[in-house]
């Protein structure tokens, strides 16, 4: 599914809103939702497995026309087949770690070595860490 829904606990049925998960560039197919990475209630990190960013977001948002506020990119992790795979996230502090699974859909599936992206959940800038080779977490 490319959409995500927004509900009122006092009225589980009714959405308030329903807003797709893909961007008008996105070159993909699905951009298949896998996770919101909550930082607070007005901001938040929609994983987006099947393509190679990220949406920051506004939980809050009164409407779909505020519920994307920007992308954190996450090109430099893809493992050659368009996505790195984006799995999961957590926000520690001021950082936001996000699990790439990087599973190469051109040749069966077959895993790659996985990385977590880490981000500055303020500034959303990426942080290099200096662990792994070419500047990417493993």
């Amino acid at each position: 599914l490319d959409w995500i829904r927004k509900f009122d606990i006092s009225d589980p049925y009714n959405p308030i809103w329903e807003c797709s998960t893909m961007d008008e560039n996105d070159n993909v197919t699905s951009s298949n939702p896998y996770g919101l990475v909550f930082v607070n209630a007005t901001k938040a990190y929609l994983l987006r497995y099947g393509t190679n960013t990220a949406w920051i977001v506004n939980p809050s948002a009164s409407s779909c026309g505020k519920f994307k506020i920007g992308t954190l990119d996450l090109s430099a992790y893809d493992d050659g087949d368009g996505s790195p795979e984006m799995t999961d996230g957590i926000v520690v502090g001021d950082k936001v770690f996000i699990l790439l699974q990087r599973l190469d859909r051109n040749n069966n599936w077959e895993p790659l070595d996985a990385y977590v992206a880490v981000f500055n959940a303020t500034t959303d800038q990426e942080i290099d860490t200096e662990k792994g080779e070419n500047d990417l977490e493993e």
